[in-house]
């Protein structure tokens, strides 16, 4: 795939009008006036390109309360993903010790169902 015209972030954190060739989800170049050898060309001129960011305190998202042992996270993560958040740490709240073991065992339990949508890679414990 290749984003072209985008206005990416460069390492001296500034942004600037390039193309952005991804293959197997790997960037593999930066530059301009990249071909379009891949299936995909999208264009994002006037558009940020920007990496997914990671957002480490969120209690849930979407109808989703990450210490609801009842739900399941799939409507968060998807939600989250299509905001832009491709990773999050679930937090959970001021509760009795055994109410945030129960917290915690329901995370580690969504995190192994492989859910599309962001990943869960941590745990925020709060309380």
């Amino acid at each position: 795939m290749i984003l072209k015209n985008g206005l990416i972030l460069d390492r001296s954190l500034k942004f600037s009008n390039a193309d952005l060739s991804i293959r197997g989800g790997i960037i593999e170049a930066v530059g301009t006036g990249l071909c379009a050898e891949q299936d995909k060309v999208v264009d994002c001129t006037g558009l940020f390109v920007l990496p997914g960011f990671i957002d480490t305190h969120l209690h849930g998202a979407n109808g989703v309360d990450f210490c609801d042992v009842g739900k399941e996270f799939d409507a968060a993560l998807i939600y989250e993903a299509k905001n832009g958040i491709t990773a999050l740490c679930p937090t959970t709240k001021a509760a009795s010790a055994e109410d945030t073991v129960k917290c915690i065992d329901h995370i580690v339990s969504e995190k192994s169902r492989n859910i599309k949508g962001a990943k869960i890679c941590g745990i925020h414990l709060e309380g």
